[in-house]
C-alpha cells in the first residue's frame, strides 16, 4: 500500500478516509462485517489513530455506511 504521506497535498484525514474506503472495497467487506481496529487501520495506512478517528467521523458525517462507534459496516 502506498504511504499516505507521499500522496498529493490533501488533508491527512481525507487521505485516510479514502484509504479506509479502498481497504473496504479491496477486502470485499460485507454489511455487518467488522472493520479493522483503529490501531490496525493506523498501522496499515501509516497514520495516527487520531487521524483514523477523524477520517471515520468524516465518513459518518457524510452519511456513509460506516459506524464510528461500532467500527462495523451498515446498510
Amino acid at each position: 500500500m502506498k504511504h499516505l504521506h507521499t500522496m498529493p497535498r490533501t488533508k491527512l484525514h481525507e487521505q485516510a478516509r479514502r484509504g479506509i474506503e479502498r481497504l473496504i472495497t479491496d477486502r470485499h467487506l460485507k454489511p455487518g462485517s467488522r472493520l479493522p481496529t483503529e490501531t490496525d487501520l493506523a498501522s496499515e495506512l501509516y497514520v495516527s489513530r487520531t487521524t483514523i478517528r477523524n477520517a471515520l467521523k468524516v465518513l459518518e458525517q457524510e452519511g456513509s455506511k460506516y459506524s464510528v462507534k461500532t467500527l462495523k459496516l451498515s446498510v
